[in-house]
């Protein structure tokens, strides 16, 4: 219950991008479905996808589906923005997929804990924050080259 509720935090907005075939020019606005696109089943932009007609037949999990957009085999992948950056340097896509500067998404999220368990946990829920805040700084500045790279797309 809401009312129950002592603490919630925002974990920032997080942008959902369509990554796509460096050697292709991805404009979502007259994007007409060759292969289709990907997206991480649960995802709300999977059912926007689907909705649409532009969902592949396959399912991808996001470092599969990234693969897949690297040979061709999907017009393109989307994903939340760092997830999707960070999926290219492990997996040494960083030449043959690109992204786009359309969002098709951009949503908040929120982590909720219950007044319980954070008078029992505040030490434990504040390093969580913390933590969590450094990693996504981490990996914010691990990929800034690639981030601030220019698009092909607006």
């Amino acid at each position: 219950m809401l009312s129950q509720v002592i603490r919630i935090v925002t974990f920032g907005v997080l942008l959902t991008l369509f990554f796509f075939k460096s050697s292709s020019k991805f404009e979502l606005e007259n994007y007409k479905p060759n292969q289709g696109l990907g997206a991480p089943l649960g995802y709300v932009v999977w059912q926007t996808l689907n909705e649409k007609g532009w969902l592949s037949p396959f399912q991808y999990e996001p470092a599969q589906g990234l693969k897949m957009v690297a040979q061709g085999k999907l017009d393109g992948y989307v994903v939340e923005r760092l997830i999707g950056l960070n999926l290219l340097f492990e997996n040494h896509l960083q030449e043959e997929v690109t992204y786009s500067q359309n969002h098709l998404l951009d949503t908040t999220w929120y982590l909720p804990f219950n007044k319980n368990f954070y008078l029992n946990n505040q030490v434990l829920v504040e390093n969580f924050w913390f933590e969590l805040n450094n990693a996504r700084a981490h990996l914010e500045k691990k990929h800034k080259t690639l981030s601030n790279r220019k698009s092909k797309t607006n």
